[in-house]
């Protein structure tokens, strides 16, 4: 749920309506750190992890929780297993690797041809952003903390030892009849799919910039050793008529807090580079037209003032 705490939901038994339809009360299960039981509703964004093939993500029991979310929280990541949903698959149907992440393909597109409805009916009070863990695992960053997860894996006895607990519990309970070899098999694949959960995470715990795009807010993954731009109006305005226009596009950073006393700060610093208010010096913004050069597009002045009219102003379209 909320990024600096953990606050699984439950459903309970199901009711039934007048009109005997089933229906689902998601409620709390626990929160921790347990400190913040009465404050994490406070918190504007918040996370939904979607696991395939689980009964508590049938569409019934799925509008709860995507009903339950939007009374409390304005934003919401929801995080699709899709490629590594491929591990589960090859653990409990006997897929090899290229046939179980084609599966697991075919799985998310048909969980989100089942549920895009759902989550449509509540998109006037939360706005939804999907991602999917194929998407994040494609990053330099995912490739990066995964290493670093796997080292401390083999490294660490500690922390294997509590990565394999989770499996060994499962499988000892839905493996009856497996041998001693295949048992280890599964629960080798589960710490597998645990790893590569735990780096997906730590990918997701480093956004902060998201650019919309088709109409949805997308996060902009950090990559190790390149930088960002953004380009602005005048840009675009500038390279709108050539071979390679840019754009300026609606960006924004989600709500960063620290989820730990020891957690490093977060910093952004924000540099604008904008032309003269003295035409003197600039006569305004200019286009680039091929076969003439540079033409006069609207002095700074007014510029600045339509482009702060249509960002601030109530029902207007925000870019110029």
């Amino acid at each position: 749920m909320p990024s600096e705490v953990t606050s699984p939901l439950t459903i309970p038994k199901s009711t039934s309506s007048p009109s005997h339809r089933r229906r689902y009360k998601t409620e709390i299960s626990f929160v921790s750190p347990v400190s913040d039981r009465h404050t994490f509703e406070e918190h504007s964004n918040c996370f939904l992890g979607i696991s395939l093939e689980n009964s508590n993500f049938r569409p019934i029991k799925v509008r709860s929780m995507v009903e339950w979310i939007s009374q409390r929280f304005s934003r919401c990541t929801v995080l699709v297993g899709d490629s590594i949903h491929r591990i589960t698959l090859e653990s409990t149907r006997g897929l090899c690797p290229p046939e179980a992440l084609i599966e697991a393909m075919r799985l998310w597109r048909e969980f989100i041809d089942e549920h895009a409805h759902i989550f449509d009916d509540f998109r006037d009070r939360t706005d939804f952003t999907f991602i999917n863990c194929s998407e994040v695992q494609t990053s330099d960053a995912y490739q990066s903390y995964h290493r670093a997860l796997r080292d401390y894996f083999s490294q660490d006895s500690a922390f294997r030892t509590s990565v394999e607990a989770f499996g060994r519990r499962y499988h000892s309970k839905h493996s009856n009849g497996a041998s001693a070899a295949e048992l280890e098999r599964r629960i080798q694949m589960s710490s597998d799919y645990f790893l590569e959960e735990f780096a997906i995470f730590c990918c997701l715990k480093e956004r902060g910039l998201e650019v919309e795009s088709d109409g949805e807010w997308r996060p902009i993954d950090p990559a190790p050793g390149e930088f960002i731009v953004n380009f602005g109006c005048a840009m675009e305005i500038l390279t709108r008529n050539t071979a390679t226009p840019v754009a300026a596009v609606a960006h924004r950073v989600v709500e960063q807090r620290k989820a730990s006393p020891d957690q490093h700060d977060r910093f952004s610093y924000a540099l604008f580079i904008d032309s003269s208010l003295d035409e003197s010096v600039v006569p305004g913004l200019f286009r680039y037209e091929p076969g003439t050069g540079l033409e006069l597009e609207a002095k700074f002045g007014t510029f600045l003032d339509d482009i702060l009219h249509n960002t601030y102003q109530q029902h207007t379209t925000g870019l110029y």
